[in-house]
Parts: C-alpha cells; structure tokens; sequence
C-alpha cells in the first residue's frame, strides 16, 4: 500500500509495473478480466453484470420466505428510513419495503419477483448521485442479499451466491473510484481512503475485515 504514495513516473518503470499490479488484484478482487491491467469502466462494467447475473440467476429460482425474521427486517427498513432519513428518500426505500410485503402477502416471494425488485434497487443505487440515498439503497440491498441467502438450499448455489456477493459488494465500494478514471488506475491511497471513509469501515479493516459483507454493522453504532 505504501508504495503507491509515491509518484507513478512514466512508462517502463518499476513504479508503473507495481501500479498495474495493483489494478489487476483489485480487478481479481470483483471477480473481472485478469488480464486486464487497468481497472477502466468498461472492465468494471464487465465484472459487475457477470456477479450481478450471478446473484439474479440463482434469486429467479428461490422463493423467498416471508416469515418473522423477513418481515422484522423490512420492518426495521422501513422505520429506519422514516426515522434518520429526508422525506423524500424515505419514500423511495418505504415503497420498496411496501412492495415486498405486498408481493409476499401469500407468505412467500416468487424468485423472478424477488429477482426483478433487487434489481430494480441495484438500478436505482447505481444510478443515483445522492449519497444519501445511495447509501439508503445498500442497506436495504444488503438486507435483501441476507434474505436470499438464508432461503438457498443447494450448496452449489449457496457457493457461488457467497462469492458473487462479496464480488458484487467490494464492486459497490470501489465504484466511485472507477467512475473517477477513465484510464482505470486506482492507486492504493485512493482505495484506502473508499474502505476507511467511515468509523464502521474503519474499525472492520482494523480488525482485517475490510469490504466483508458478511460482517454487518450493529445498530448503526459505528457508521450512523
């Protein structure tokens, strides 16, 4: 990490073989081209779709439990939106929690619905310039991710859902990054300021799980 403080000279030498290095295992990390030696859009844009049609592939043949725990957490969305967020932005996330539960009315979600509303949210997330919302939408996203994966029952599925998922998520928090380059180099500076800009971020990669989107925040003690 350090090394990339330094200034990046021109081209043939060392500096720049360790920048490309870097970009190609942060490309690795999303799951995109290793051959690539930067991380451009449309190299981001690849590896995005590929985890992203992972994930929808596998929610279009689960059905979704609505039971107690399912509509405790669209519940606590919900009331959290209400509660810490602007008016309008709470609207968007509350319309999406009313949607699922109106959809899951007979208790249980269909899969291709399931698919379609968690993609609508990534569209929307991805999307959006406010970083309220955006934040909103991940939450709620994260949660729905939670939901699909305790409703796998097929190992295979489960493994490949896991790794698409952290794929997907680390993809989230380097967007920003991306869209900010158009030749694709992400310094090591750049990357450590995205997954330590907030306390939660910061004391999970203290503890050596940085990015991890198994681990989940604790009533938004950390990261309010």
């Amino acid at each position: 990490i350090g090394e990339a403080f330094e200034k990046i000279p021109l081209t043939g030498s060392k500096s720049e073989a360790r920048e490309i290095a870097f970009n190609r295992a942060i490309t690795a990390q999303i799951g995109g081209d290793r051959n690539a030696t930067r991380l451009t859009p449309d190299v981001f844009k690849a590896a995005m779709e590929q985890s992203g049609n992972q994930i929808g592939d596998i929610a279009k043949r689960t059905p979704i439990q609505m039971n107690e725990s399912a509509m405790v957490m669209l519940a606590k969305q919900a009331a959290e939106a209400e509660k810490y967020l602007p008016s309008d932005i709470s609207k968007v996330v509350i319309n999406y929690v009313k949607e699922l539960n109106s959809k899951g009315e007979s208790g249980e979600i269909a899969g291709e619905t399931f698919r379609r509303i968690n993609s609508q949210i990534g569209a929307q997330l991805r999307s959006t310039s406010n970083g309220d919302l955006r934040h909103a939408l991940s939450g709620l996203q994260d949660d729905l991710l939670e939901l699909l994966v305790k409703n796998v029952s097929n190992s295979d599925d489960l493994a490949t859902l896991q790794v698409a998922r952290k794929q997907y998520a680390i993809g989230k928090t380097i967007e920003p990054l991306v869209a900010k380059t158009e030749i694709g180099n992400i310094s090591p500076a750049a990357l450590m300021g995205a997954v330590t800009n907030t306390a939660f971020k910061n004391g999970m990669m203290a503890r050596g799980h940085g990015g991890d989107p198994e681990i989940k925040r604790d009533s938004e003690l950390l990261d309010p």
